[in-house]
């Protein structure tokens, strides 16, 4: 008996094995397979990615619209509005003025109180100062 399974060993070896033959052709056959997942896949991911990016840009497309149409009205709007800013801006500076204008003539009459006040008390011969002469001596 050993010696038959000694014999059936070397036969065994001079015989391609079919069990050996099968991975080699199912390693074949997945690594082709696995290339086709990977193409298979990839588009797929491409697909999606451009799919995306055709919405992206249809976003951007919706939104640059909106914002342009919105732009569009701000600047026709914009000159009825300085229009109006410039005549209020144009009514203040008027009541600036008339406050300046009002607080600069009471100034001004006031200090010509004071001056007058002031000539007709030092020009008064009833004045209460004693009288100097040039030299800052007391006239008696």
């Amino acid at each position: 008996h050993n010696s038959d399974q000694s014999d059936s060993s070397p036969h065994d070896s001079d015989q391609p094995d079919p069990d050996h033959d099968t991975p080699t052709a199912s390693t074949a056959w997945s690594f082709g397979g696995l290339i086709q997942t990977l193409a298979s896949k990839s588009e797929s991911v491409i697909e999606n990615y451009r799919r995306d990016l055709e919405e992206f840009g249809s976003g951007l497309r919706i939104e640059t619209s909106v914002i342009r149409e919105a732009a569009s009205r701000a600047v026709k709007d914009l000159p009825a509005s300085l229009d109006v800013g410039a005549s209020v801006a144009q009514e203040s500076l008027e009541t600036v003025g008339q406050a300046i204008d009002d607080i600069g003539s009471s100034v001004w009459k006031s200090t010509a109180q004071i001056i007058s006040h002031g000539r007709d008390s030092l020009l008064s011969p009833d004045s209460d100062s004693d009288s100097y002469d040039s030299s800052n001596n007391r006239l008696r």
